[in-house]
């Protein structure tokens, strides 16, 4: 139900933007870049699509939680409560990881945004770029464009590898703390 929801409520999102944005005038468009829309269309409406996914996590985890140290005292005993432990200090490391690729992105999305909208601008002025033989110049425009946003793409995939090595050893720390 979540997955469907989710593919919905992306659908509608782009749709949405895609409606207000023929409605604008010139005048309108001022300040707001091509890339900045679509931009807004694609990676903004992935995030609709990843949270429904994961909503309920926010009334059902905490619940999670609590059954399961439960079971685990009733099993173990209190040393249990060791595991459980590490498994909290593990909450704040993720919350600064998730700081830092939100730092990370802030910097990222500007660098994307010029990018899409130079791209925009060559396919736009296609013909005078072809009469004038500007490819080569225009090309080197957007590889040094594109090798900016790579580093930040960079960073952003080291840090997802740092969070999913997190995720992997996690359960490890918390069963070598139980016992």
């Amino acid at each position: 139900f979540a997955f469907a929801a989710g593919r919905k409520a992306r659908a509608l999102f782009i749709a949405l933007v895609y409606a207000h944005t023929l409605e604008l005038s010139a005048a309108d468009m001022t300040g707001v870049s091509h890339g900045g829309i679509i931009n807004m269309m694609s990676a903004d409406a992935q995030k609709l699509f990843e949270i429904s996914q994961f909503m309920h996590l926010f009334w059902a985890g905490p619940l999670q939680i609590v059954i399961a140290t439960a079971f685990l005292i009733s099993v173990i005993g209190l040393p249990s409560l060791a595991g459980v432990g590490v498994l909290f200090l593990i909450g704040p490391l993720n919350l600064f990881m998730a700081e830092l690729k939100r730092i990370v992105r802030a910097k990222h999305m500007p660098l994307m945004d010029a990018r899409v909208r130079l791209c925009n601008e060559v396919l736009a002025g296609i013909r005078v770029v072809k009469l004038f033989s500007w490819e080569m110049p225009f090309m080197e425009t957007i590889r040094e464009a594109r090798k900016a946003q790579l580093k930040f793409v960079f960073r952003e995939l080291y840090l997802f590898t740092i969070v999913i090595s997190v995720l992997i050893l996690t359960p490890g720390l918390a069963s070598l703390a139980t016992f």
